[in-house]
């Protein structure tokens, strides 16, 4: 069937993991939401994700709910005509001068970004784990499905402990993926078919096998000591007990006891991924640094890791009790949002981003308070292009537990939709 015949198709097929099994349904899918994007472009910021086919299904359904918010009058696909065809002339790299005039409209705000998560998309060398020369394979098939900037999940040095997320290097690739000079080469095959390249920035935490870490816990006097968060035991009734009663996103406590030094260190998520103490200006100086040698090297833009929970609140108090069979509590009312993110954000925007032309984007669990959220989008603020907001992912779930399953109803699904797409439009706020 032709494309511009077909009904909305399934937006599973566009998964790096089940694409190259539909290679000819996949390419009418992704058409299809471009004609979308022609007559409501923010269509166009739905991110095609990859990591699970649950996020897919989620994708499909906001979709749907797009095209049944009365916001977005989207057009029936007009009849085929016959006509000359001219050829396409794709973006270049946003690192390639130009003398045209600028657009009014950002060029990220019409541009389809696809995630890859590395390990799973294609494997080049037979090892059982897909890898950069693997995508660099595929170049050619993400350039027809429309494709517009590649999202690459972190590449970096990491002992996965949670899949990546746990970075024991920001300046290398991971072996299993390949070298530098396969992200190299990745790259330049990327700008050549006028695609755009998004690194995974995670500075929220590092792995504990990070040169960082291993010199902050060796000694309570080694001058990397303040780059992660340590405080020392309490203890109550004899009994030694965390700083705090926080509970990790993970599940158990946010701190890890440290015999060798007698204190503990703070982690959010798993215990293999300390914090970094963002408070400290040589570390935000550090994350600045490992920024520039991506963008130094052609690196397009970058999606931020959990970027809302760099700032955690003064004096790291006990949250407050709401379940009464656990020792340990949610704390996100102290470390999302918190009293220096913005401070810091701003600091980026004028160190690093403000001198180039990337596309950023925010991480911001733990908030549906789109006020909150729209603070670190509006233009005026200068900080980022766009975030996630994680409203919709958390209708089947409560907020603070995501493994948690909680009933929903299509309506509040739309409702979600249509409050995040039409929010401060007139102000500039963009939903990602």
């Amino acid at each position: 069937m032709a494309a511009d015949q077909m009904s909305p198709p399934m937006v599973a097929h566009t998964c790096p993991s089940l694409s190259p099994l539909y290679p000819t349904t996949a390419p009418p899918a992704l058409g299809y939401l471009r004609r979308l994007s022609d007559d409501h472009p923010s269509c166009k910021s739905i991110f095609a994700a990859s990591l699970e086919a649950s996020q897919l299904s989620l994708a499909l359904s906001y979709l749907s709910a797009a095209l049944l918010t009365p916001q977005i009058r989207v057009r029936s696909p007009p009849p085929k005509k016959k006509k000359k065809k001219k050829k396409k002339t794709r973006m270049a790299s946003i690192h390639t001068p130009s003398s045209d005039p600028p657009s009014p409209r950002a060029w990220w705000k019409t541009a389809t970004v696809y995630q890859i998560y590395p390990s799973s998309f294609f494997d080049s060398n037979g090892d059982g784990i897909g890898d950069l020369n693997g995508i660099h394979a595929k170049l050619d098939y993400l350039n027809d499905l429309g494709v517009d900037v590649l999202w690459l999940s972190p590449i970096y040095r990491s002992p996965q402990a949670d899949m990546g997320y746990d970075i024991s290097d920001y300046r290398d690739i991971d072996p299993r993926y390949g070298t530098l000079e396969d992200w190299d080469k990745l790259l330049h095959g990327v700008h050549e078919r006028g695609m755009k390249l998004m690194m995974d920035l995670v500075v929220n935490h590092t792995s504990d096998e990070h040169e960082w870490f291993r010199r902050s816990k060796s000694s309570r006097d080694d001058p990397k000591r303040n780059w992660y968060i340590w405080r020392p035991p309490r203890y109550v009734d004899s009994q030694r007990l965390p700083p705090n009663n926080w509970k990790s996103v993970f599940q158990g406590s946010a701190w890890e006891f440290d015999p060798g030094t007698e204190e503990y260190y703070l982690h959010l998520y798993v215990r293999e991924q300390p914090d970094l103490n963002w408070d400290n200006p040589v570390v935000r100086d550090a994350v600045w640094d490992a920024m520039r040698f991506w963008i130094d090297r052609g690196c397009d833009g970058f999606r931020m890791d959990v970027i809302n929970i760099i700032s955690k609140t003064e004096g790291l108090p006990d949250a407050p009790v709401v379940d009464h069979t656990q020792y340990y509590q949610p704390a996100s009312m102290y470390f999302a949002n918190g009293p220096h993110v913005h401070e810091y954000i701003q600091q980026m925007r004028t160190e690093v981003l403000s001198h180039h032309d990337l596309i950023t984007v925010g991480e911001t669990p733990f908030t549906h308070d789109a006020s909150v959220l729209a603070a670190y989008v509006l233009p005026r603020n200068k900080e980022l292009n766009m975030v996630f907001n994680f409203e919709l992912m958390d209708l089947d779930s409560p907020v603070e537990s995501p493994l948690v399953k909680k009933a929903w109803r299509l309506t509040d699904l739309k409702a979600v939709v249509r409050r995040w797409q039409v929010y401060k439009r007139e102000e500039g706020f963009w939903n990602a």
